[in-house]
């Protein structure tokens, strides 16, 4: 069982940024979907959340994970640093929206190392 316990709306708010993660070079690769997938199902994501994520507005999302603990922001950042290096490219596109994200909700900026150990340890 994971140690993070997030609400159904936070939950909405992650797969919400993680999709546009996903889709900001143009093409989401199989590889980039198995990570979301993978974590969302450590993490205990339902259906439900994943159709909250789709209706939330981006704004919305942000606002969210910005109140969101340290240590959860720090997951929210491995999830997203996991999905921009999954094809070991990091796109300027991906590079620019994580600056983005650090700068509008305090997520840090990590390593892929540390991103892929994090992941690990759920």
């Amino acid at each position: 069982m994971s140690m993070y316990s997030f609400t159904s709306r936070e939950k909405a708010a992650i797969a919400n940024v993680a999709d546009g993660m996903a889709k900001v070079d143009g093409k989401v690769l199989k590889e980039e979907f198995a990570v979301i997938m993978a974590t969302f199902l450590k993490l205990g994501f339902s259906d439900d959340d994943l159709e909250l994520a789709k209706g939330m507005n981006p704004t919305e999302a942000l606002s969210i994970i910005r109140c969101m603990t340290a240590s959860e922001k720090r997951l929210v950042s491995a999830i997203l640093t996991s999905i921009a290096i999954v094809d070991n490219n990091l796109s300027d596109n991906e590079a620019k929206l994580l600056t983005f994200l650090n700068l509008q909700t305090g997520i840090p900026v990590i390593s892929g190392n540390e991103a892929i150990s994090i992941l690990t340890s759920l």
